[in-house]
């Protein structure tokens, strides 16, 4: 729970901690959300908060209170504020991790994870997967190591193919390699990414933002390696992933979170996220191109979202937060502005054999 805070001087009081008697009130934690959720209320399916610390043991009771009243309880170390940090996002995006079997809030979790719009971009993703691998089978494991169809099934089905995207206008294939992929690993590390990190923001931000962050990223990614990359057939959705964990990092660098602890740990982690995962990109059969240009425009998308936040470190700065998010924005768009003319008119792509 990011608003859980130790206090070092009384082991007891915690920042939000709250009786179990408060439990009876799905509104009992107005606080207890950060950002956008906060102002999801009692219509969502439940509320958090910390219910208590335990002195001796150092362990707080976390609770998910369901509209219908059910209650479920994890704990984690009150005195490692980063692990309260995970249990939100964790049961967000493993209901396996909440209640008992068959429990009621249980079954809550499952429809509050059904509702995600990134649980059906994953099963799209999937779906299109085995639709590619029905056109021709699997590719020799010498021509595509990632365990997944040949090339011309992915062409058919609407890979990046700067050929026919410049000289016969097939510009849906700016949007379509976001839900294909290139093998089972390929498959399975992107969509693993969206499950665990991508769910988790998406409640946190709002599905409108995070639609925005996705597709922006996404096309931007697929738009640069156009243009660095033009004579490769490109597909995943590891641009898109990108552009969120940019602005990502953008949000925790601009708003943060109220312990220091957690911001650092959400920053260290994200920071090796995007670090690694551009490193990745020098790989065989992986699109350095690609995953630049989703963390750039994930970024700048990133500062004129957040920047604008009430809570904002740069909130007592109107004058400056207010420079900073036209730059985010105008910078974004200045992306798009180059990158479209380069592609059109200076990039020359060749007809695949």
């Amino acid at each position: 729970c990011r608003k859980a805070k130790q206090d070092t001087t009384q082991p007891t009081q915690m920042s939000n901690v709250h009786t179990l008697a408060d439990l009876d009130n799905v509104e009992a934690f107005p606080d207890a959300w950060s950002g956008p959720a906060q102002e999801r209320g009692p219509k969502d399916e439940y509320s958090a908060g910390l219910a208590g610390v335990n002195a001796e043991t150092g362990q707080a009771a976390l609770q998910f209170i369901a509209v219908d009243g059910s209650v479920a309880t994890v704990s984690a170390d009150a005195r490692r504020p980063a692990e309260l940090a995970g249990i939100y996002a964790l049961s967000l995006c493993c209901p396996c991790l909440v209640g008992g079997p068959c429990a009621p809030e249980r079954r809550v979790e499952w429809l509050h994870l059904l509702r995600r719009t990134t649980t059906y971009l994953i099963v799209l993703q999937v779906i299109m997967f085995v639709v590619s691998l029905c056109l021709h089978g699997f590719d020799t494991v010498a021509d595509n190591p990632e365990f997944g169809p040949p090339a011309n099934s992915l062409i058919t089905l609407g890979a990046k193919y700067a050929y026919v995207m410049k000289y016969k206008y097939e510009w849906y294939r700016f949007v379509t390699p976001l839900f294909l992929h290139a093998g089972i690993i390929h498959l399975l590390a992107n969509t693993l990414a969206e499950f665990r990190l991508c769910m988790y923001l998406e409640a946190r931000w709002g599905t409108a933002v995070y639609m925005l962050l996705y597709f922006a990223g996404g096309i931007g990614a697929v738009l640069m390696s156009c243009c660095i990359s033009p004579n490769t057939v490109g597909v995943g959705a590891s641009g898109a992933i990108m552009a969120i964990m940019g602005a990502y990092l953008v949000e925790i660098l601009t708003v943060g979170a109220p312990d220091e602890p957690v911001r650092k740990f959400e920053l260290t982690q994200v920071a090796l996220f995007i670090a690694m995962t551009l490193l990745l990109g020098f790989a065989p059969f992986v699109d350095f191109s690609a995953h630049l240009g989703g963390v750039l425009v994930g970024a700048l998308l990133g500062l004129g979202l957040f920047t604008r936040a009430k809570n904002s470190r740069l909130a007592p700065y109107p004058k400056v937060k207010w420079a900073v998010l036209a730059a985010g924005f105008g910078l974004a768009a200045l992306f798009f502005v180059i990158q479209i003319p380069l592609f059109f008119t200076v990039v020359d792509p060749h007809e695949l054999n």
